[in-house]
Protein backbone atom coordinates (compact mmCIF):
# COMPACT_ATOMS: atom_id res chain seq x y z
CA UNK A 1 0.00 0.00 0.00
CA UNK A 2 1.31 3.64 -0.81
CA UNK A 3 0.22 6.50 0.64
CA UNK A 4 1.01 10.12 0.48
CA UNK A 5 -0.20 12.37 3.26
CA UNK A 6 -2.33 15.58 1.45
CA UNK A 7 -0.91 18.73 1.51
CA UNK A 8 -3.92 20.03 3.51
CA UNK A 9 -3.78 17.59 5.92
CA UNK A 10 0.26 18.35 6.72
CA UNK A 11 -0.35 20.46 9.57
CA UNK A 12 2.63 20.07 11.63
CA UNK A 13 2.52 21.06 15.84
CA UNK A 14 4.50 20.93 18.53
CA UNK A 15 4.17 19.85 22.13
CA UNK A 16 6.77 20.39 24.54
CA UNK A 17 7.92 19.36 28.16
CA UNK A 18 10.41 21.68 28.77
CA UNK A 19 13.50 19.79 30.05
CA UNK A 20 11.77 16.29 29.39
CA UNK A 21 10.47 15.79 25.80
CA UNK A 22 10.02 17.61 22.26
CA UNK A 23 7.65 16.61 19.78
CA UNK A 24 6.59 17.65 16.37
CA UNK A 25 3.42 16.03 15.58
CA UNK A 26 1.40 15.34 12.53
CA UNK A 27 -2.04 14.23 13.15
CA UNK A 28 -4.04 13.28 9.92
CA UNK A 29 -7.87 11.44 10.01
CA UNK A 30 -6.85 9.58 6.63
CA UNK A 31 -3.10 8.13 8.26
CA UNK A 32 -3.06 8.37 12.11
CA UNK A 33 -0.03 10.47 14.30
CA UNK A 34 3.61 10.42 12.94
CA UNK A 35 5.34 12.01 15.66
CA UNK A 36 9.14 12.81 15.76
CA UNK A 37 10.20 12.87 19.37
CA UNK A 38 13.51 14.24 21.05
CA UNK A 39 13.32 13.05 25.21
CA UNK A 40 15.96 13.80 27.76
CA UNK A 41 18.71 11.31 27.49
CA UNK A 42 19.64 11.06 23.80
CA UNK A 43 16.30 9.44 23.03
CA UNK A 44 15.62 10.04 19.15
CA UNK A 45 13.06 8.49 17.59
CA UNK A 46 10.38 8.74 14.66
CA UNK A 47 7.42 6.82 16.09
CA UNK A 48 4.06 5.97 13.63
CA UNK A 49 0.48 4.99 15.22
CA UNK A 50 -1.34 3.91 12.59
CA UNK A 51 -5.15 3.59 11.99
CA UNK A 52 -6.19 0.14 11.96
CA UNK A 53 -2.65 -1.26 11.73
CA UNK A 54 -1.16 -4.53 13.99
CA UNK A 55 2.71 -4.81 15.43
CA UNK A 56 4.77 -4.93 12.01
CA UNK A 57 7.02 -7.85 10.84
CA UNK A 58 9.61 -7.25 8.69
CA UNK A 59 12.03 -4.45 7.77
CA UNK A 60 12.17 -0.61 7.96
CA UNK A 61 13.64 2.33 6.31
CA UNK A 62 13.17 6.01 7.03
CA UNK A 63 14.40 8.11 4.38
CA UNK A 64 14.09 11.84 3.49
CA UNK A 65 13.26 12.45 -0.56
CA UNK A 66 13.23 15.71 -2.27
CA UNK A 67 9.48 17.04 -2.82
CA UNK A 68 7.64 15.39 -5.50
CA UNK A 69 7.73 18.84 -7.74
CA UNK A 70 11.72 18.82 -7.50
CA UNK A 71 12.62 16.25 -9.37
CA UNK A 72 16.37 16.32 -8.80
CA UNK A 73 16.43 12.48 -7.00
CA UNK A 74 17.66 13.28 -3.72
CA UNK A 75 17.33 10.87 -1.13
CA UNK A 76 18.94 9.93 2.37
CA UNK A 77 18.89 7.17 4.14
CA UNK A 78 18.27 7.91 7.95
CA UNK A 79 17.71 4.98 9.76
CA UNK A 80 16.63 1.12 9.15
CA UNK A 81 16.56 0.22 12.94
CA UNK A 82 13.02 -0.05 14.60
CA UNK A 83 10.65 -1.50 16.76
CA UNK A 84 7.69 -2.21 16.71
CA UNK A 85 5.04 -0.80 18.83
CA UNK A 86 1.05 -1.80 19.50
CA UNK A 87 0.18 0.33 16.56
CA UNK A 88 2.72 0.55 14.24
CA UNK A 89 6.39 1.21 14.43
CA UNK A 90 9.50 3.49 16.22
CA UNK A 91 12.86 4.29 14.13
CA UNK A 92 16.12 5.05 16.30
CA UNK A 93 17.32 8.18 14.02
CA UNK A 94 19.79 8.32 17.28
CA UNK A 95 22.64 10.76 15.65
CA UNK A 96 20.93 11.27 11.98
CA UNK A 97 18.35 13.56 14.06
CA UNK A 98 20.35 17.17 13.53
CA UNK A 99 20.57 16.13 9.36
CA UNK A 100 16.80 15.30 9.43
CA UNK A 101 16.24 18.68 10.94
CA UNK A 102 18.48 20.10 8.18
CA UNK A 103 16.93 18.15 5.66
CA UNK A 104 13.23 19.37 7.06
CA UNK A 105 14.50 23.15 6.83
CA UNK A 106 15.75 22.52 3.30
CA UNK A 107 11.69 21.15 2.44
CA UNK A 108 12.67 17.20 1.91
CA UNK A 109 9.43 14.58 2.54
CA UNK A 110 9.71 12.10 4.83
CA UNK A 111 9.46 8.28 3.50
CA UNK A 112 8.78 5.89 5.86
CA UNK A 113 8.97 2.14 3.81
CA UNK A 114 7.82 -1.16 5.85
CA UNK A 115 8.38 -4.41 3.92
CA UNK A 116 6.34 -6.63 6.38
CA UNK A 117 4.90 -9.46 3.79
CA UNK A 118 1.34 -8.99 5.38
CA UNK A 119 0.91 -5.37 4.88
CA UNK A 120 3.77 -3.64 3.62
CA UNK A 121 3.42 0.30 3.09
CA UNK A 122 5.12 3.55 1.54
CA UNK A 123 3.87 6.62 3.56
CA UNK A 124 5.51 9.68 2.49
CA UNK A 125 4.78 12.40 4.66
CA UNK A 126 4.22 16.10 3.05
CA UNK A 127 6.26 18.53 5.47
CA UNK A 128 4.43 21.64 4.28
CA UNK A 129 4.63 24.13 6.95
CA UNK A 130 6.76 22.37 9.12
CA UNK A 131 9.27 25.23 8.90
CA UNK A 132 6.86 27.58 11.07
CA UNK A 133 7.23 25.65 13.83
CA UNK A 134 10.81 24.19 13.45
CA UNK A 135 12.41 27.15 15.25
CA UNK A 136 10.35 26.37 18.46
CA UNK A 137 11.08 23.00 18.42
CA UNK A 138 14.82 23.53 18.25
CA UNK A 139 14.17 25.87 21.46
CA UNK A 140 13.28 22.59 22.73
CA UNK A 141 15.71 20.54 21.87
CA UNK A 142 18.79 23.03 23.76
CA UNK A 143 16.58 23.08 26.86
CA UNK A 144 17.12 18.64 27.03
CA UNK A 145 18.72 17.14 29.69
CA UNK A 146 21.37 15.36 29.14
CA UNK A 147 19.92 12.23 30.92
CA UNK A 148 16.82 11.26 31.85
CA UNK A 149 15.19 9.60 35.05
CA UNK A 150 15.80 5.82 34.42
CA UNK A 151 19.54 6.26 33.12
CA UNK A 152 20.63 8.01 36.84
CA UNK A 153 17.68 6.10 38.95
CA UNK A 154 20.39 4.04 40.57
CA UNK A 155 23.98 5.73 39.60
CA UNK A 156 27.43 3.82 40.58
CA UNK A 157 30.43 5.79 40.79
CA UNK A 158 33.80 3.56 40.97
CA UNK A 159 37.08 4.37 42.89
CA UNK A 160 40.73 3.24 42.20
CA UNK A 161 42.04 1.73 45.62
CA UNK A 162 42.58 4.10 48.46
CA UNK A 163 40.63 6.65 46.76
CA UNK A 164 37.81 8.85 47.65
CA UNK A 165 38.40 11.85 45.68
CA UNK A 166 36.01 12.44 42.89
CA UNK A 167 37.77 12.51 39.33
CA UNK A 168 36.49 14.74 36.30
CA UNK A 169 34.56 11.99 35.14
CA UNK A 170 31.96 11.33 38.27
CA UNK A 171 31.97 15.10 38.45
CA UNK A 172 30.16 15.08 34.95
CA UNK A 173 28.27 12.68 35.90
CA UNK A 174 27.15 14.00 39.44
CA UNK A 175 26.39 17.19 37.44
CA UNK A 176 23.93 15.61 35.71
CA UNK A 177 21.97 14.06 38.25
CA UNK A 178 21.83 17.30 40.07
CA UNK A 179 20.56 18.90 36.76
CA UNK A 180 18.21 16.44 36.42
CA UNK A 181 16.77 16.87 40.40
CA UNK A 182 16.93 20.51 39.92
CA UNK A 183 14.33 20.33 37.03
CA UNK A 184 12.25 17.50 37.90
CA UNK A 185 10.02 18.23 41.25
CA UNK A 186 8.87 14.68 41.27
CA UNK A 187 12.22 13.41 42.76
CA UNK A 188 11.44 13.68 46.15
CA UNK A 189 14.96 12.04 47.93
CA UNK A 190 18.37 10.76 47.61
CA UNK A 191 20.35 8.17 49.25
CA UNK A 192 24.15 7.65 49.33
CA UNK A 193 25.94 4.69 50.25
CA UNK A 194 29.66 3.98 49.93
CA UNK A 195 31.75 0.92 50.12
CA UNK A 196 34.86 -0.47 49.52
CA UNK A 197 36.74 -3.88 48.56
CA UNK A 198 38.16 -6.38 50.99
CA UNK A 199 41.43 -5.21 51.28
CA UNK A 200 43.00 -3.66 53.95
CA UNK A 201 41.90 -2.89 57.45
CA UNK A 202 37.69 -3.33 57.96
CA UNK A 203 38.15 0.08 59.89
CA UNK A 204 40.07 1.97 57.39
CA UNK A 205 37.89 0.47 54.87
CA UNK A 206 34.66 2.04 57.11
CA UNK A 207 36.63 5.32 56.89
CA UNK A 208 36.98 4.95 52.95
CA UNK A 209 33.71 4.46 52.51
CA UNK A 210 32.65 7.58 54.68
CA UNK A 211 34.85 10.01 52.75
CA UNK A 212 33.42 8.61 49.40
CA UNK A 213 29.67 9.01 49.93
CA UNK A 214 30.49 12.37 52.33
CA UNK A 215 32.10 13.88 49.14
CA UNK A 216 29.29 12.86 46.75
CA UNK A 217 26.76 14.52 48.93
CA UNK A 218 28.88 17.43 49.11
CA UNK A 219 29.15 17.56 45.92
CA UNK A 220 25.55 17.03 44.60
CA UNK A 221 24.62 19.79 47.51
CA UNK A 222 27.54 22.64 45.70
CA UNK A 223 25.73 21.63 42.52
CA UNK A 224 21.99 22.89 43.86
CA UNK A 225 20.45 19.27 44.91
CA UNK A 226 18.88 20.68 48.84
CA UNK A 227 20.47 18.79 51.95
CA UNK A 228 17.96 18.16 53.12
CA UNK A 229 16.65 15.54 49.84
CA UNK A 230 19.66 13.37 51.22
CA UNK A 231 17.53 10.93 53.52
CA UNK A 232 20.27 8.63 53.90
CA UNK A 233 24.03 9.09 53.89
CA UNK A 234 25.27 5.70 54.61
CA UNK A 235 28.80 4.38 54.89
CA UNK A 236 29.56 -0.08 54.58
CA UNK A 237 33.22 -0.62 54.22
CA UNK A 238 33.31 -3.88 53.10
CA UNK A 239 30.51 -5.44 54.58
CA UNK A 240 27.96 -5.61 51.29
CA UNK A 241 30.51 -6.87 47.95
CA UNK A 242 28.73 -6.43 44.74
CA UNK A 243 31.03 -9.35 43.33
CA UNK A 244 34.07 -11.85 44.52
CA UNK A 245 37.01 -9.89 46.21
CA UNK A 246 39.24 -12.70 44.73
CA UNK A 247 39.46 -10.70 41.32
CA UNK A 248 40.97 -7.44 40.34
CA UNK A 249 37.63 -6.72 38.38
CA UNK A 250 35.64 -7.92 41.38
CA UNK A 251 37.46 -5.27 44.11
CA UNK A 252 37.19 -2.81 41.16
CA UNK A 253 33.65 -3.52 41.21
CA UNK A 254 33.17 -3.31 44.98
CA UNK A 255 34.85 0.17 45.24
CA UNK A 256 31.91 2.02 44.25
CA UNK A 257 29.34 4.84 45.73
CA UNK A 258 25.83 4.31 44.53
CA UNK A 259 23.22 7.03 44.36
CA UNK A 260 19.61 6.43 44.46
CA UNK A 261 16.68 8.72 43.35
CA UNK A 262 13.44 8.29 44.81
CA UNK A 263 10.39 9.36 42.39
CA UNK A 264 6.83 9.79 43.37
CA UNK A 265 3.93 9.41 40.65
CA UNK A 266 3.32 12.61 38.66
CA UNK A 267 2.07 15.79 40.52
CA UNK A 268 -1.38 16.75 40.03
CA UNK A 269 -0.60 19.72 38.12
CA UNK A 270 2.13 18.31 35.57
CA UNK A 271 -0.46 18.53 32.59
CA UNK A 272 0.15 22.59 33.12
CA UNK A 273 3.46 21.93 32.14
CA UNK A 274 2.61 20.11 28.61
CA UNK A 275 0.85 21.44 25.99
CA UNK A 276 -0.01 21.28 21.73
CA UNK A 277 0.70 24.38 20.11
CA UNK A 278 2.06 25.50 17.19
CA UNK A 279 4.89 27.88 17.54
CA UNK A 280 4.35 28.70 21.37
CA UNK A 281 6.73 27.18 24.01
CA UNK A 282 4.89 26.43 27.41
CA UNK A 283 7.99 27.59 29.11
Amino acid sequence: MEQTVALDEAQWTVKTRRFFSCRLLLNTASLGAVSLRAEAGAVRELTLDLLGYAPFQGGGLVTTVDAPWQHTGRQELLSDIYRATDHGVAFDLGSFFPELLDNLVDGMWLNVEMTDPNQPVLLNLSTTGIRDVLPEFKRCLGDLLPVNFAQIRRTQLFYDSGKWQLTSGQMKQLRDIARYIRADKKVTALTIDGHTDATGDRLLNLRLSRQRAEAVRDYLVDEGVPAAMVAHLRFHGQRYPAASNATQTGRHDNRRVMVTLQCQEALPDQASNQGVMKGVNDG
